[in-house]
């Protein structure tokens, strides 16, 4: 099966790089590489931020990070609460060792880790969004 996409973003910041590429099935893949830590986590954030806001599902593609540090972790964290604030839907994917760290942060539930991109496109784009209504007594 072949993938269509196209970039719509690409930034480098120190130590870091950050693109987003918008697939055919409308999902806005936000690939992150390189090493995020104190030192450029806002800067990172700054790249992240103008992605979370327009429609279709998001991946976060960490798979080319090579040192994830605690902010990191939590810029990924506030990236995810804009997109659950906003009712989007999304994943996140990254090595072993990401995947890993994030389990043993027990962070993988919250993230939405899953093993690959292919897998996170597909669930993102098959499944509709669920909605959880609050009840009143």
């Amino acid at each position: 099966m072949r993938s269509y996409s196209t970039r719509i973003y690409a930034t480098a910041v120190a130590d870091a790089h950050v693109s987003a590429e918008r697939t055919f099935s409308g999902a806005v893949i936000i690939r992150i590489s390189g090493e995020i830590d104190a030192t450029n986590a806002l800067d990172v954030w700054s790249s992240l931020a103008p992605h979370l806001e327009t429609g279709g599902p998001r991946i976060f593609d960490l798979t080319g990070i090579t040192f994830l540090g605690v902010s990191g972790a939590e810029v990924l964290l506030r990236a995810a609460d804009r997109l659950m604030d906003h009712g989007t839907r999304f994943a996140t994917v990254g090595s072993r060792a990401v995947r890993h760290l994030l389990c043993a942060a027990e962070l993988d539930e919250k993230l939405n880790v899953m093993r690959g991109v292919s897998d996170a496109v597909h669930k993102l784009s098959h499944h509709p969004t669920v909605q959880v209504l609050e009840q009143t007594s």
